[in-house]
């Protein structure tokens, strides 16, 4: 927590990928690993959506993230990739 508010937090620019900009951010200011461990995540995504298809607006909102596309380009496209 405290690098994190170091670091000013999360950046409210970014409307969606805020976790991969904040990340990138971390790097540069420290070492950190990622450790091995499952998560509980929400099924609501893939409920609404198949698995194809919400792992495909994913990997277009990370492909347009690292081509420093505007953050709201990048929601309104993941949004009409996928049904929330």
């Amino acid at each position: 927590k405290s690098i994190f508010d170091k670091l000013g937090g999360f950046d409210p620019f970014f409307t969606i990928m805020e976790d991969f900009e904040f990340t990138k951010r971390l790097k540069k200011a420290t070492k950190f690993k990622v450790l091995k461990s499952k998560a509980l995540v929400s099924a609501r995504k893939y409920e609404k959506n198949n698995y194809l298809k919400v792992n495909y607006a994913n990997l277009i909102a990370m492909l347009m993230f690292w081509l420093n596309i505007h953050p709201e380009k990048i929601y309104t496209t993941y949004n009409s990739l996928i049904k929330n």
